[in-house]
């Protein structure tokens, strides 16, 4: 082996190592698994939607049985990415308090926690397919979901 040849391995082996590590975490197709979702949930959602997701009377809507968390299908991506200011009406409840955006996710984070919380505390909603959840995120009308 050349001089050269040897410089280049000894410069790419950690980026060969990080992306083998990424392929094994999420699989070569955005593939996550619940336990990741949950710890992202614990990170990023429980405080307002509580360990059980149960919400917060009528201040924070209940993930747990919710029929708008249920029914919705990519577009919940852009909730969690983007927040939400306006009302929405969950199991015939009315909800107006804003929900802060989560910038920072990238979209096998938050197809994680949408796999997590559409299938605990008794949810059975089906995953969504990474392709579609990333789709909706480019395509996402930020105008009724950030806050100011």
């Amino acid at each position: 082996m050349n001089k050269r040849w040897k410089t280049w391995i000894w410069y790419l082996w950690p980026l060969g190592l990080v992306a083998g590590i990424l392929v094994l975490k999420y699989g070569a197709d955005g593939e996550v698994s619940s336990t990741a979702g949950q710890k992202l949930y614990e990170l990023h959602c429980q405080t307002c939607h509580m360990a059980d997701g149960r919400g917060l009377g009528k201040l924070i809507p209940p993930l747990a049985g919710a029929d708008y968390l249920l029914k919705g299908g990519p577009e919940l991506a852009c909730v969690l990415r983007y927040g939400q200011i306006d009302t929405i009406l969950v199991n015939g409840v009315e909800y107006n308090r804003p929900m802060p955006p989560n910038k920072r996710l990238q979209p096998v984070e938050i197809r994680s926690i949408l796999l997590y919380i559409r299938s605990a505390w008794g949810n059975e909603a089906p995953d969504l397919a990474f392709e579609d959840i990333r789709a909706a995120l480019e395509s996402c009308d930020t105008t009724s979901l950030t806050l100011p």
